[in-house]
């Protein structure tokens, strides 16, 4: 299989595509009226340009579960596949890095790093996204089914049901930190303590690579059992 079609086949390049010009416009129609670009620093963001961010949140989402499901039969095939996920999400983030400046250039200095910030934790959410996908579609894949209603109950319960743990006393509340939208929202805000942070960020890691490792394995195991 070649590098072009593990980055854009299987509908890779039209979700790659729709991840670019959605995140292009959620920019500019997130900035504020200004007639000269000298304007743009008198009405900067306060306190980030959101909008932005949950767009990129949602169609890095897409991109990378759309990568994730595109599972091929043969298990040497497969191994290629999981291994160039990481790659293939460290791509489209570094493709979004031009507007990540821009939003740096037009937010106060003190919020410059939160973006920077937003923006490596989706890359770690969205690699774990795609394993998550890749995972639930080779299962799905084994059994003949097609793979659209698991996956997306798998993003609704990760982005979701985490949510519920706001309404819990003391401490457990951090738990909802679990779901992205909680944690890029706070993220962005510059809400959360270093602790939570550092939750924030180990939970998609963590998930991310024992996924990663057990799925690694089972695709070792099938291509043993083939020869």
């Amino acid at each position: 299989m070649k590098t072009h079609d593990l980055f854009f086949g299987r509908g890779g390049y039209a979700a790659t595509l729709v991840l670019l010009i959605g995140a292009g416009l959620a920019l500019v129609l997130s900035m504020p009226w200004a007639g000269r670009v000298a304007d743009f620093f008198l009405f900067p963001w306060s306190p980030t340009p959101a909008a932005f961010f949950f767009t990129l949140a949602a169609l890095g989402a897409v991109h990378a579960m759309n990568r994730g499901a595109a599972v091929e039969p043969l298990p040497r095939t497969r191994r290629r596949q999981l291994l160039s996920l990481p790659l293939q999400v460290s791509f489209v983030q570094a493709l979004v890095l031009p507007n990540v400046a821009i939003c740096t250039v037009l937010l106060p200095a003190r919020h410059a790093g939160l973006l920077w910030m937003a923006w490596g934790y989706l890359g770690l959410v969205n690699v774990a996204l795609g394993v998550i996908s890749f995972r639930i579609s080779a299962r799905c894949f084994h059994r003949a089914r097609h793979p659209f209603f698991p996956l997306l109950f798998a993003a609704c319960a990760y982005n979701l049901l985490p949510l519920l743990f706001q309404f819990a006393p003391g401490p457990v509340q951090m738990a909802a930190l679990v779901s992205p939208a909680a944690a890029l929202w706070t993220m962005l805000a510059g809400d959360e303590t270093w602790g939570a942070l550092l939750f924030s960020f180990l939970v998609p890691f963590a998930l991310g690579l024992v996924l990663f490792v057990l799925t690694r394995r089972r695709i070792s195991e099938e291509g043993h059992a083939l020869r």
